[in-house]
């Protein structure tokens, strides 16, 4: 077991995940590694392997959106990090336990875990890691739609060398600097084709279908339908062979066939959907008020979130937008209660590594000094 799991470390591992994302087939693999199933922990005598493999099978939870599942694999994955004193192994899933949190609406927490992540890699001077948090502390301005936030943190990205592939996947920068770019209504046919071909050659197949639906969605709102149709089922083609679940690629794919005349499959699509943002765009073009503005009120709730600052902006303004539309009042929901926010795993124990490692640094400086 220990042989097999060194060699799935290698180009396997990279292969599977980030070109093709055979997920299920990473499932497989990764069974017999495990006493019980895929349960507690990989049968392994390094406890780096152990971790990878930990790491590993939460992300494809992730991707397969069983979020709650990923974050307790994450939590199990930490604590052995932490016990071994792996510290780039920490960083890393610091950074993939934000996502998790993000996904699950815990954004505040997801901000916290960021902002630890960072002061890791600073104490241990891992310069790497300090790039690929510059580039979330981007991802992060963007989602609050602090926008020129965001912009210092890419050219900071930009500056940095370039992290290697097992830390960062290349095209993930420059999605999420067109997506700033769209939300501001700035981005350009040239910027979007150099990320999205970009992707394509580094085979990093998220980021493909990322690209995509972005495009879907840029070509909607600039009454593009027949384009926007096409790349969605470009998109949905690829989410679908993964087995990766997407819905509101489906209220995209609505809104799009709405917007072609395609009634009853538009209202077929949409049973597939979130009903959120894009669902209430559909149920617009379609003429149906009401179910638009349900739709609009599930959007405006979940980009409320736990209240400014830890928002979705551009869905909070699109929704807000639309059911001023439609004649509905904005919700009044509460405002940001750090008081209700429970600390991450393992936070107390990694704040408390944080300051030995600093003061470990400070200690090597002032004796090289000497």
């Amino acid at each position: 077991m220990d042989e097999a799991a060194r060699f799935y470390r290698g180009e396997l591992s990279r292969t599977l995940l980030l070109h093709i994302g055979a997920y299920s087939v990473i499932l497989e693999l990764l069974k017999p590694l495990f006493r019980n199933n895929l349960q507690g922990s990989p049968t392994l005598g390094s406890a780096s392997d152990r971790g990878y493999i930990l790491n590993e099978l939460a992300f494809v939870y992730g991707e397969l959106g069983r979020m709650e599942d990923a974050l307790g694999i994450y939590a199990n994955q930490l604590q052995l990090e932490l016990e071994a004193e792996n510290w780039k192994a920490t960083i890393a899933v610091w950074s993939n336990l934000r996502v998790a949190l993000l996904e699950l609406g815990r954004r505040s927490e997801g901000v916290t875990a960021l902002v630890l992540a960072r002061e890791v890699a600073e104490a241990i001077d891992d310069g790497h890691c300090v790039t690929v948090a510059i580039l979330y502390q981007m991802v992060d301005a963007v989602h609050q739609g602090r926008f020129p936030d965001a912009e210092a943190s890419y050219d900071a990205f930009r500056q940095r060398p370039p992290p290697p592939i097992h830390v960062y996947r290349p095209g993930g920068a420059e999605l999420w600097r067109c997506l700033s770019e769209f939300e501001q209504g700035t981005l350009n046919e040239m910027e979007w084709q150099a990320g999205y071909h970009l992707a394509v050659r580094s085979r990093n197949v998220i980021m493909q279908y990322s690209f995509l639906a972005l495009r879907a969605h840029w070509d909607l709102r600039e009454n593009r339908p027949v384009r926007a149709l096409d790349t969605i089922e470009d998109a949905l083609q690829i989410t679908n062979k993964l087995g990766t679940p997407r819905p509101y690629f489906h209220d995209l794919r609505a809104w799009a066939l709405a917007q072609v005349g395609r009634i009853f499959d538009a209202q077929a699509e949409l049973q597939a959907g979130e009903q959120g943002l894009f669902a209430a765009e559909a149920y617009l073009a379609l003429g149906e008020p009401e179910q638009a503005r349900e739709c609009a009120l599930n959007a405006y709730r979940w980009a409320w979130g736990e209240g400014p600052p830890y928002i979705e902006w551009y869905y909070l303004e699109r929704s807000r937008a639309l059911l001023k539309q439609l004649g509905e009042p904005e919700p009044q929901l509460p405002p940001f209660d750090p008081s209700k926010v429970p600390p991450i795993p393992f936070e107390k124990e990694i704040r408390a590594a944080i300051d030995r490692l600093r003061a470990e640094r400070a200690k090597e400086t002032e004796d090289e000094d000497s």
